[in-house]
């Protein structure tokens, strides 16, 4: 048996360091069971490994409730909801207790296999005889637009690292294992905030002879980390070290085009002198001639050229440090390129499903048909909620094809 699972919280209070998230959970299910409650479900945020999914089965068992879970995965589309979701909600627990029903990461229910998903989701919570607790990674997901009305939400947050200590030197005291402080602490900060991976380090560190040490710990140290696109930018515009600049962006998940942006418009407003922004500039110029040789060519062997003259290039373009501290924040350039793409994804969606009903290609939608059901659109409020009710197109998609009108 796997440790996480082996110590997993058998009630709410043993769940460490989410204790506002759990205060309002067991409110939730409180007032749920007493009828007080508006909304017939919750919805629980946060990062990998902080206990959303835990929690909740440490409820049911405080509560004496049954759980039925399920994964976001298990639905494929409307049907399949209705299917699977609709079942569990309307039937009776088999051994006559109330339930609680668990779907675990419901921000995984997107794209064109969930068509109609959201909705079908918000119309069985409506007739659901139970509670019904989603769990999500992303808070921000566009997926969730739906089931966020209708649901109570609560974010947990990454665990503290001293309330991850303890709970490991808990579980070493149980399986008797010997550690000293120190290396204990760096598996407690390694993690970042997830107690599962602070738990599976800690088995796998000990494992060979039941202790933790540093040379047993060294696997934690050659994990990949990835920085972000600010500490990047960090290297490059504030520092004048050509190692440094040249390999910041090594662990960086930005693609290069990306990156190029967020270099131009850092150094046009940190840089202070008319010189350096020429310098860099001109940098970045030379790296965008390797890039499109590389697009037009496919000469890959460019690339290091292309990343020395956008990094290391740019950085050395100051004659001087700057030392003032800054944030950077998304390029003007590429939020309008997003805003652009946006609205053209909104009108792509909306000729697809249109294409559906009506039995032609989405092509054929956007170029015949879309700038005047946009007209008539714009013109008429009631033909928008038909639109939204017969072809179950979003009120973005609807407003993006107002904008086309003619």
């Amino acid at each position: 048996m796997s440790w996480t699972r082996e110590f997993e919280p058998k009630s709410l209070s043993e769940v460490v360091g989410q204790e506002k998230g759990i205060s309002r959970l067991r409110g939730f299910l409180n007032d749920y069971s007493s009828r007080k409650s508006k909304k017939k479900a919750l919805l629980i945020t946060g990062p990998t490994g902080v206990g959303k999914t835990c929690s909740v089965h440490a409820a049911a068992r405080e509560l004496g409730l049954e759980i039925v879970e399920m994964n976001a995965s298990d639905f494929r589309n409307r049907d399949n909801i209705k299917s699977i979701m609709g079942n569990a909600a309307g039937q009776a627990s088999l051994f006559f207790k109330s339930k609680i029903i668990l779907i675990d990461e419901i921000d995984g229910i997107s794209g064109t296999k969930d068509y109609g998903g959201a909705k079908e989701i918000s119309r069985v919570l409506e007739v659901s005889s139970f509670p019904v607790i989603f769990t999500a990674n992303d808070s921000s997901s566009k997926s969730l637009s739906e089931i966020r009305k209708k649901s109570v939400s609560i974010e947990f947050t990454a665990v503290n690292y001293t309330d991850i200590l303890k709970r490991l030197q808990h579980i070493c005291s149980i399986k008797k294992i010997s550690y000293d402080e120190p290396s204990l602490k760096k598996i407690a900060i390694a993690a970042n905030g997830d107690m599962r991976s602070a738990i599976n380090d800690l088995m796998i560190a000990s494992a060979a002879d039941s202790k933790v040490d540093n040379s047993s710990i060294d696997f934690l140290y050659n994990r990949d980390r990835q920085d972000t696109i600010a500490q990047a930018l960090v290297k490059i515009i504030k520092a004048k070290s050509f190692t440094d600049s040249s390999r910041a962006l090594e662990n960086v998940n930005v693609d290069f085009d990306e990156a190029m942006l967020w270099i131009e418009e850092a150094a046009i407003r940190e840089y202070k002198k008319p010189a350096d922004i020429q310098r860099a500039l001109d940098s970045l110029s030379k790296a965008d001639i390797f890039r499109k040789r590389i697009r037009r060519w496919q000469y890959w062997r460019l690339l290091v050229y292309q990343i020395q003259m956008m990094t290391a290039g740019v950085s050395l373009a100051k004659e001087e440090k700057y030392r003032k501290q800054s944030s950077f924040s998304r390029p003007k350039r590429l939020l309008m390129m997003w805003i652009y793409a946006n609205k053209a994804r909104a009108v792509n969606e909306a000729s697809r499903k249109l294409a559906r009903k009506m039995m032609t290609s989405s092509l054929r939608i956007r170029q015949s048909f879309v700038p005047y059901i946009g007209t008539a659109v714009k013109r008429s409020p009631r033909l928008s909620r038909q639109l939204m009710d017969e072809y179950e197109l979003s009120s973005e998609e609807v407003a993006a094809l107002a904008k086309n009108a003619r």
